[in-house]
């Protein structure tokens, strides 16, 4: 994972500009039953373009048009990864790929899936499983949860698990690139997303 450069889209540079570092954002610890607050005093990456321009712009690409006027990538070196968690979203999903309810699983699951069911059922109520898999809140809620007392093993295995490689890091990360997209190749940027800095300028 240090080997390799890692993203983070948005809307907004400002102040990233003044530090060249991404703050996380929730730093005050916030306790509320929000389901999507961000874990505590982490910073949101990915290893893939796709999903940080998802971010950048607003919407899913498969969108029409973007939501945001404006649209940024910033690039982090790998080396500047710190104690890593899985994002909740990655548990999310699962819950919602491998269950059919509280009780019973779908039988295509894979090996490493199963390591992960296993684990779900162990560690959180019928109820809680019940509520994640009608609502995909929920599900993020109980993958914050589930992360907190989750063995650095099991940690990996989830990142790498991930389709577009998702990690919440320790504290704020320095950022090495900032790319501007050009909002009007909206459509261009989608059919060649890996080769997005064809379509923007980078400002620092």
């Amino acid at each position: 994972m240090k080997s390799k450069d890692w993203y983070h889209g948005t809307k907004n540079v400002d102040k990233i500009l003044e530090t060249m570092t991404l703050v996380p954002g929730n730093l005050h610890d916030v306790k509320s039953l929000k389901m999507f607050t961000p874990q505590y005093n982490r910073t949101y990456l990915t290893q893939s373009i796709e999903y940080a321009l998802i971010y950048a712009f607003g919407c899913n690409l498969s969108c029409r048009k973007p939501i945001n006027d404006t649209a940024y990538i910033c690039v982090i070196d790998g080396n500047d990864l710190n104690d890593i968690n899985p994002d909740e979203d990655i548990i999310a999903d699962l819950i919602q790929r491998c269950f059919t309810s509280s009780n019973s699983i779908r039988k295509d699951i894979s090996s490493i899936e199963i390591d992960f069911v296993d684990y779900i059922k162990r560690n959180i109520t019928s109820k809680q499983l019940s509520l994640a898999m009608d609502d995909y809140g929920h599900g993020t809620k109980v993958g914050k949860t589930l992360i907190k007392n989750m063995s650095d093993d099991m940690k990996i295995k989830l990142i790498n698990y991930s389709v577009d490689k998702k990690l919440a890091t320790l504290g704020g990360v320095n950022v090495k690139e900032i790319w501007k997209l050009d909002v009007d190749k909206y459509d261009d940027i989608k059919k060649d997303v890996i080769n997005f800095k064809n379509y923007a300028i980078r400002i620092k």
